[in-house]
């Protein structure tokens, strides 16, 4: 066995990809606009035809669990799992809200709405809860679940008229929240 050297940007997507996760055995996976696929270190080779074609969002989980993903599709978001594929494997009863991020770990997902609010799903039980307000002077891009339970926040400033992004990206560290369910 060898193990490969990402050693420059990598990306299978011919359009550039929307977003990327880490799935299962490690296998890091790339949102393309025509699809969700794998990324191939050091290869000029093209990759797999993408699947699941019209996800808008997509988490995916590497610890291994009976839930395997879970994405926004035409605005709803549905659950994932994965054989010699990825499919469908049924809708996430959810807040009805325009979903711009997610993440998955354990069978704990987070999800973030376009207005920056942060929601935490328990999918053993299909429980949700809103969390603590993220502070609004940032435009919120991105979550990540870390292992114990704490989570982090990708976001930016807001210019002065709060409309677009000013400044550098700042990742947020955000404490494990007890929740009940």
């Amino acid at each position: 066995r060898h193990s490969a050297i990402w050693d420059s940007p990598v990306s299978t997507c011919q359009e550039g990809a929307m977003a990327a996760d880490f799935g299962t055995n490690g296998k890091l996976w790339a949102l393309c606009p025509s699809g969700l696929q794998p990324l191939l270190p050091n290869s000029t080779e093209p990759g797999r035809e993408p699947v699941m074609k019209g996800l808008e969002v997509v988490a995916l989980d590497s610890t291994g669990g009976s839930l395997q993903g879970f994405a926004v599709l035409h605005g709803r978001l549905v659950a994932l799992a994965q054989g010699d594929e990825w499919k469908i494997v049924g809708a996430v009863i959810a807040p009805e809200l325009r979903w711009s991020a997610l993440s998955l770990r354990a069978g704990r997902g987070l999800a973030l709405d376009s207005l920056g609010a942060v929601f935490e799903w328990h999918a053993a039980s299909g429980h949700w809860a809103k969390l603590p307000e993220l502070p609004p002077n940032r435009h919120w891009r991105g979550l990540c679940i870390l292992p114990g339970g704490d989570w982090l926040a990708l976001g930016q400033q807001k210019d002065g008229f709060g409309a677009g992004a000013a400044g550098k990206p700042e990742l947020w560290h955000f404490p494990a929240i007890a929740s009940e369910f």
